[in-house]
């Protein structure tokens, strides 16, 4: 039976994933969600089943900008979700950084490792996309050269075909009282 003390982050995503800015935006502020997973790799000390709660801390750039203890029983993984607010976005690669254990106060090991911290961190970015004019979009075409042919068929009202067991009343269906 073999000590294991060791902590993870994985599948890390970030949502927007990118982000187009307007003709003359330089910076968006925008709030962003970071969904994580953290796991403890650690073998149940004594036969103890008690959780630890490593720190947990997520970074913009070089900035802090969550920070927090989060409870995991060994063997076991966290998904989480933080959403950040305000967070201002530039064009280019604006990188978020989570890390569990970022001070290193609990004493990682795993045999056969040489570095049990490697997988303590993950980054992602979300792309800003700077504005560019369409260049297609600006092209002038003097003929229509199309192949296809389209018929337009409009209707006007609500279709419906079903049958209902009871009347509602408006109110009833939209959840509204």
């Amino acid at each position: 039976f073999m000590m294991v003390k060791n902590y993870a982050i994985r599948d890390l995503r970030a949502y927007p994933q990118s982000i187009h800015f307007g003709e003359n935006e330089s910076q968006v502020k925008q709030n962003v969600t970071l969904n994580f997973t953290v796991i403890n790799e650690s073998s149940d000390e004594h036969g103890g089943n008690l959780p630890s709660s490593p720190i947990v801390e997520i970074k913009h750039g070089n900035q802090v900008v969550w920070r927090s203890s989060v409870s995991i029983s060994p063997g076991q993984s966290r998904k989480m979700s933080v959403t950040i607010p305000d967070r201002v976005l530039r064009p280019g690669d604006n990188v978020f950084t989570v890390e569990v254990n970022p001070d290193r106060t609990i004493l990682e090991f795993k045999p056969g490792v040489s570095d049990p911290y490697a997988d303590n961190k993950a980054t992602t970015s979300i792309r800003g996309v700077a504005y560019e004019k369409c260049q297609e979009c600006m092209t002038i075409r003097n003929r229509n050269d199309w192949q296809e042919k389209w018929e337009w068929y409009e209707q006007r009202g609500v279709v419906r075909s079903s049958t209902y067991r009871r009347c509602f009343r408006e109110e009833t269906r939209t959840g509204s009282y």
